[in-house]
């Protein structure tokens, strides 16, 4: 009670003490935070275990991953019958460094 009346005279007259109820209120703050943050966690996972939004975002980012694989290898293809003869080694090594980074 001395404490929360004046906390800097207390502070000043029982260091020790007051540095050991800041620390006490610190701690039951955390915790309180922590069960706050888990509680919130839990409210969110029950959220996207009922939903179909998970699993419809994993099937339309596949979808695209195998569209734009697909589109990229079309255009392999058409730029390797397109471009001559003294250019398609330079080509082959570009289309390689790109499937290795991509």
């Amino acid at each position: 009670k001395q404490y929360d009346a004046d906390p800097a005279n207390f502070s000043t007259a029982f260091p020790e003490m007051a540095y050991r109820i800041r620390m006490k209120r610190k701690a039951m703050e955390e915790a309180a935070l922590a069960e706050a943050y888990h509680k919130v966690a839990e409210e969110m996972e029950h959220g996207f275990e009922d939903s179909d939004r998970t699993r419809n975002c994993m099937m339309i980012i596949l979808i695209l991953l195998v569209a734009i694989t697909i589109f990229f290898e079309f255009c392999c293809h058409w730029v390797m019958e397109e471009v001559s003869e003294f250019t398609k080694p330079v080509v082959l090594i570009l289309f390689k460094e790109l499937t290795v980074l991509g």
